[in-house]
């Protein structure tokens, strides 16, 4: 990997200080991090890119994306192009120098008038990677209307920082947070969210959060091997899923809202206490699970 490895080494995590003069964007400020929901349109073309290559650069360093191409076309982001107007992007920052902490994109509804069922719908980008018949099982996905179904990808935290570092767990809380705050809102018109993650990182983080997990039913990957994420998707314990926002336990969200106003040592012993029992959930969901 001499392609990546020159490009991770290279890799210098960007400070946007600028973005937290987008005061109304603001989500919240606590404890050091800052968590802020800013449109791609409201964004300038470089902080779009900063964004993009910050989830890039992740994927490449544990393997994620397809090098060989990458090194041909000279890759070292996404284009904007794959980003629209639309698109919400959560920004977690250190609120003292402005660093990335963590990032995720809630891209924008298919512009399709119909139901998750139609066969004529466009495809979701899980749905492209896993198969139109990945969630084919989850029944009361098909009945609801394309408009009113997300997807969250370019999940990441600053890998940079010290995982006994308090910012690292409250960087991805923070994010979480403010995710499901901006998903639930009662303006919000989304109803499921529908993706893919790895049982132990993403699906763990969720579940903390008290989603009621649908799991897609899968053996293979549908992408050709010259895609640029083909590898991402042979990681071990990826699978697809779906949830619905109403399904989710609520006491979840406001308890974390209020153990994230804890002191960092306070913080860390109940957030530790917490994960704990969710393992321990975690694995009697996913036992009977083939990740692919």
């Amino acid at each position: 990997m001499k392609y990546f490895s020159e490009l991770v080494e290279k890799y210098e995590v960007p400070c946007l200080p600028h973005l937290m003069g987008y005061e109304a964007n603001i989500c919240h400020e606590r404890h050091g991090v800052i968590s802020l929901l800013i449109s791609s349109q409201l964004l300038s073309v470089e902080d779009n890119e900063e964004l993009l290559r910050f989830a890039f650069i992740h994927y490449a360093a544990v393997g994620f994306i397809n090098e060989s191409l990458a090194e041909i076309l000279s890759l070292e982001s996404e284009s904007v192009d794959t980003l629209t107007a639309e698109d919400m992007h959560c920004i977690v920052l250190n609120s003292s120098t402005g660093e990335l902490l963590a990032y995720c994109t809630i891209k924008r509804p298919l512009p399709y008038v119909g139901l998750m069922g139609d066969l004529s719908r466009p495809e979701h980008g899980a749905e492209a990677a896993w198969g139109r018949d990945a969630f084919e099982a989850i029944s009361w996905l098909n009945y609801l209307p394309v408009v009113n179904v997300r997807e969250v990808g370019r999940v990441v935290r600053n890998a940079w920082l010290d995982k006994h570092d308090p910012l690292a767990s409250r960087s991805v809380s923070e994010l979480l947070v403010a995710t499901f705050e901006y998903l639930q809102a009662p303006e919000s018109d989304v109803l499921a969210i529908i993706g893919d993650g790895e049982i132990n990182v993403q699906i763990r983080n969720l579940l903390a959060f008290g989603v009621d997990y649908h799991f897609g039913h899968v053996t293979f990957n549908n992408l050709p091997q010259d895609h640029l994420y083909y590898p991402r998707y042979f990681a071990k314990g990826l699978i697809p899923f779906a949830f619905r926002l109403c399904d989710m336990d609520c006491s979840a969200l406001a308890w974390f809202n209020q153990a994230l106003e804890l002191d960092d040592s306070s913080w860390a012993a109940v957030r530790k206490d917490r994960m704990n029992q969710i393992s321990e959930k975690l694995l009697l969901l996913t036992k009977e699970l083939t990740p692919a």
